[in-house]
């Protein structure tokens, strides 16, 4: 009788262990609107606070980390640009609503708008960072 209790109590618990460890199902990842002061426009990526180095570049206002992505935003007007992953339209990363993915990687949108409506795909993508 006493194995009998045993085996049922080590089948209950195995079987509460699996659902407990079993993953949740989860609704679409949004991302997070962040402020332009607290991302790296070079490396595309947020650093939070304190704010970042602003850059005046032909009458706009980028932000950097470090000297080294100022020369880079500098020599290299592209790197100022990024394509909104819903329209697909070019935007100029000083004037972009901003969205910080779970990896803290950045996506630039042309509008709020864009930004709201795009669902991060699982797994998160790596957005590549600019070359030092």
């Amino acid at each position: 009788m006493r194995t009998a209790w045993k085996s049922l109590m080590v089948g209950a618990l195995l079987a509460l262990a699996l659902t407990a460890c079993k993953p949740k199902a989860q609704g679409p990842v949004h991302l997070v609107k962040v402020a332009a002061d607290v991302v790296c426009m070079s490396n595309n990526y947020f650093m939070g606070g304190p704010q970042q180095t602003p850059v005046a570049l032909d009458g706009k206002t980028y932000f950097v980390c470090c000297e080294g992505c100022r020369t880079t935003l500098t020599k290299h007007p592209k790197d100022r640009v990024a394509k909104d992953p819903v329209s697909g339209k070019p935007v100029d990363k000083s004037v972009a609503a901003i969205g910080k993915l779970p990896n803290n990687n950045i996506l630039y949108f042309e509008n709020e708008a864009n930004l709201m409506a795009y669902v991060v795909p699982t797994p998160t993508p790596e957005i590549p960072h600019a070359a030092e």
